[in-house]
């Protein structure tokens, strides 16, 4: 029988043949009657669709073949039938909840199949949005998953569907949009990836889990910061504009800032100022809400250590004003603010950071430095000068039970010692005319030779310290970043698309509504 049945469906999907009247006379015939319910159970209404056999299609939908089968892919005529475009006969059986219900071998239901002609016939007629309507609307589980873990949305943005079909399969439908696929994506981590920055403004209302990581310690915000600072111009398709967008719809979303993006525990803002992306780094600080500047990654850095060690003054301005900006920071070695500053060479921030908060001055790291000994070992004259000013104990003693004195010694700088007092043994040692005579008329100022003059400016924290001390400028951060840079032909665009009006965004995502 099953040979039977095979052959006569390979003659009516037969585009030459046209004896259907007659095959459906021998049906007739009660004898057949086992044969004809063979065929009714039979392939070939899902062959005719697939093979686009419109007299076999006319023909077999008047044989009332029985839309359960399913072939060896597991596809039933209603699959194909919605894959191909033949919406009366889809919209005539979905509403059996039995059908509708049945999936492939890859999981998938019909809905997924409509899903890829739509892709096809994405125009913003009122036929396809009734069409969509009544896909979504037949009781079908629209958050049903296929094997790969995709649900119909998460379909629609990981392959790049169009924006017409995902506005209004959404607007619509109850579809959850944080159910990750087999890669651990979600679909908002696609959208942010491609740079749909207007389907995540429509996908945001239906509550975005932005705090959601995936086994493979993936989120949004690492997915979407990690295309942002490795987009290269010369080989991506999308314009870089939308993942500019994409950032300002994150902002006008009000996401949490103060999520960790990575495994390290560090936030978005914290990467934008390691990249040294000073222009993103300072709209996120003008714009976001509930900013948390203190918030610290497992290291211990927060945006403010970050923006000492990495000497962004400009930013720090800015993140002054910020209620949560971490003036008592203190880092793995418990260097605070006033030790990281003093390690650079900058008297104007040194004198900035005590007019804060003058209890800093004598704190001690874990070398039991203060900021006084770190800037006598790099010869950080100014530094030197304003501490000074500012009553620091010369007196105190690191852990080899050395001042600051001694160290200003040790590299042969008279200019560094004249508030206080050496040893002058030391001195001696060195036999360093001109150290000797520091210490016992420190009354008398001392100057660099001349011809040190010019060397002095170009390498001031040059002494044998200066390594040891430059440590204390490294960020406590993994090396996951070190491949993200700046483009500075990009950042005029970003700041270009920063400045635009709050409501033309708004503006420009609602738009789509009204198409057609």
């Amino acid at each position: 029988m099953d040979g039977f049945i095979n052959k006569l469906n390979e003659l009516v999907n037969d585009k030459s043949f046209s004896h259907y009247k007659t095959v459906e006379k021998v049906f007739k015939n009660p004898i057949l009657s086992n044969a004809l319910e063979a065929f009714r159970n039979s392939t070939a209404l899902i062959k005719a669709f697939e093979t686009g056999n419109k007299d076999a299609l006319k023909w077999l939908l008047t044989m009332k073949m029985n839309p359960m089968v399913q072939d060896e892919d597991g596809k039933t005529a209603l699959m194909v039938a919605a894959e191909c475009g033949k919406r009366k006969y889809v919209q005539k059986n979905i509403d059996n909840l039995d059908l509708i219900k049945l999936t492939d071998n890859r999981g998938e239901n019909f809905l997924f199949y409509a899903l890829r002609e739509l892709k096809q016939n994405n125009k913003g007629t009122s036929s396809n949005m009734d069409y969509i309507v009544k896909l979504v609307d037949c009781g079908v589980d629209i958050n049903h998953t296929n094997k790969l873990g995709e649900t119909a949305l998460n379909y629609l943005c990981k392959y790049r569907i169009s924006e017409f079909v995902f506005e209004n399969f959404l607007l619509n439908f109850e579809a959850d949009p944080n159910i990750p696929d087999e890669n651990g994506y979600t679909p908002a981590m696609y959208l942010v990836q491609d740079g749909r920055y207007r389907e995540l403004s429509q996908l945001d209302r239906r509550f975005i889990n932005y705090k959601y990581v995936s086994p493979n310690g993936e989120s949004i915000m690492s997915v979407f910061i990690k295309k942002f600072y490795t987009y290269d111009k010369n080989k991506d398709k999308i314009p870089f504009e939308n993942y500019i967008r994409v950032l300002k719809t994150i902002v006008s979303n009000e996401v949490d800032f103060n999520i960790p993006i990575d495994q390290e525990g560090n936030t978005l803002l914290m990467v934008m100022v390691l990249v040294g992306d000073g222009i993103t780094a300072s709209f996120c600080a003008k714009n976001v809400k509930k900013i948390d500047l203190s918030m610290k990654n497992k290291y211990g850095e927060n945006v403010t250590s970050l923006c000492y060690k990495l000497q962004y003054y400009g930013l720090l301005s800015i993140f002054e004003n910020n209620p949560t900006f971490d003036y008592n920071y203190r880092d793995i070695n418990y260097n605070n603010n006033l030790l990281i500053i003093s390690s650079i060479g900058s008297p104007i921030m040194v004198n900035r950071i005590l007019e804060n908060d003058i209890n800093l001055i004598n704190e001690m790291n874990s070398r039991g430095e203060n900021a006084l000994i770190v800037a006598s070992k790099i010869n950080n004259t100014g530094a030197v000068n304003t501490l000074l000013d500012h009553g620091i104990d010369v007196n105190c003693k690191d852990e080899k039970g050395n001042t600051a004195l001694h160290y200003a010694v040790e590299i042969e700088k008279p200019e560094l010692i004249k508030k206080g007092k050496s040893p002058l043994n030391l001195a001696n040692d060195y036999g360093n005319k001109e150290l000797i005579e520091a210490l016992t008329n420190p009354s008398e100022t001392t100057k660099p030779k001349s011809s040190d003059s010019k060397k002095s400016k170009k390498s001031v924290l040059s002494t044998k310290y200066t390594e040891s001390i430059k440590s204390y400028l490294i960020p406590y951060m993994n090396d996951e970043y070190s491949d993200y840079k700046c483009d500075r032909k990009l950042d005029i665009e970003k700041g270009i698309i920063f400045e635009e009006r709050y409501y033309e965004r708004h503006i420009d995502a609602l738009s789509i509504y009204y198409r057609g």
